[in-house]
């Protein structure tokens, strides 16, 4: 039911190739292609800090990618911190430039003395159709790969229609092979048949988004007048999980009006004048322990611009066990972006025992949310996006 509710209701048309795309492709790209592609990018790194006081007390490179010239990457490499296993996924192409192998693995170290594979998928192709689909990974705690699904592609003669056979249905468990047959399924009821309402177009890539867009209708009569008031065609999606859960609630207040939003615990503040959408939440939880329950208090507001880009967080924690235990935090978060829309630089300040007061933002000016502004904050945490484009 709740992925009933998350899911943006629009009615477009797809070829087989877009299909395809999102059904077996889409997943393994962190960066979106076409992105990479029309902003020629060559290489991206995503370098991380932390500063304490005066002293910066780390330093390092959190994620490596080089991509081809198609905007596809060709290995990622994402480090863990602070002695975590960092993880490789490499991306093998034929000479027609299909992917045939993708790998992603964590290497060797003392624990272990030979490479750990996670997961690998063979793609085989005839005609440069996709025909042959193999997915192993680790499943259920084993530290071996079994096969997950293996599927058998085929094409109407118009290459309007794909039929796929989903092998193995029996569920039993396959070993890993490097060269993997396909297993007829025993369950064949479990085919998936999909046929295409448009043709493949040139100036319509399979892998960019904002080609294929079209306005979402949401069920809800407010979350439509949100988008309306925004006129924007889709939501960010953690703007809708966010209303549906304060709406959960059954205290959730949409209003346009500043000083309604800033008596609230849950609403939604439009501001049709700067055009930001504030959201904020006041959540609790609370814990059983062997003493006293533990009892936590987060309230947090979000800001977005109309072009649905998340620039500013912000929450206030409270944290408390009877009389043995009470602690407060508070962190601001504020994120930056590259004029073609990827996420440029990510900057974190925690700050302590902080006492949390409701003021709104303006773009002149950022005033901080707490009564203590001589509190430097304990620590800051700074991601930035490097990226290197082709001549």
């Amino acid at each position: 039911m709740l992925l009933f509710c998350l899911t943006a209701f629009a009615g477009f048309s797809q070829t087989t190739d877009r299909y395809l795309y999102e059904y077996y492709f889409k997943r393994l790209y962190t960066y979106e292609p076409a992105m990479m592609r029309e902003n020629k990018i060559d290489s991206l790194e995503v370098v991380s800090f932390e500063k304490r006081g005066d002293e910066v007390t780390y330093r390092g490179k959190k994620e490596q990618i080089s991509f081809r010239q198609d905007g596809r990457p060709i290995r990622q490499i994402n480090r863990g911190d602070y002695g975590k296993d960092s993880t490789v996924s490499d991306y093998s192409y034929d000479r027609l430039g299909n992917l045939v192998e993708f790998r992603r693995w964590i290497p060797k170290r003392i624990s272990y003395q030979e490479d750990r594979v996670l997961e690998q998928q063979f793609y085989q192709y005839e005609s440069n159709q996709l025909v042959k689909v193999f997915s192993y990974a680790m499943v259920d705690g084993n530290n071996y790969l079994t096969l997950r699904f293996c599927d058998s592609l085929s094409y109407s003669q118009d290459l309007q229609k794909v039929t796929i056979i989903h092998g193995n249905a029996d569920g039993s468990k396959v070993i890993f092979n490097k060269t993997p047959k396909f297993s007829y399924p025993f369950k064949a009821q479990n085919n998936t048949i999909f046929t295409a309402t448009e043709k493949n177009r040139s100036d319509k890539p399979v892998d960019k988004e904002s080609s294929w867009s079209v306005s979402c209708t949401y069920p809800n009569p407010e979350l439509k007048e949100i988008q309306s008031r925004m006129k924007t065609p889709c939501l960010n999606p953690s703007v809708v999980q966010s209303f549906y859960m304060l709406q959960s609630k059954k205290a959730l207040k949409i209003t346009y009006d500043r000083a309604a939003f800033g008596l609230s615990a849950d609403a939604f503040f439009i501001d049709t004048l700067e055009q930001r959408l504030f959201v904020k939440s006041d959540m609790y939880f609370r814990q059983p322990t062997s003493l006293e329950d533990r009892e936590t208090k987060t309230l947090s507001t979000d800001r977005y611009n109309f072009q649905m880009q998340l620039l500013i967080s912000e929450s206030v924690r409270e944290s408390n066990r009877g009389f043995r235990e009470n602690s407060r935090d508070s962190s601001q978060t504020f994120y930056f972006y590259f004029d073609f829309g990827l996420l440029q630089r990510k900057l974190q300040y925690i700050y302590p025992s902080s006492v949390h007061r409701e003021i709104l933002y303006t773009d002149q000016t950022v005033f901080t949310v707490f009564e203590e502004l001589k509190n430097e904050p304990v620590v800051i945490f700074e991601d930035k996006v490097i990226i290197k484009q082709r001549d």
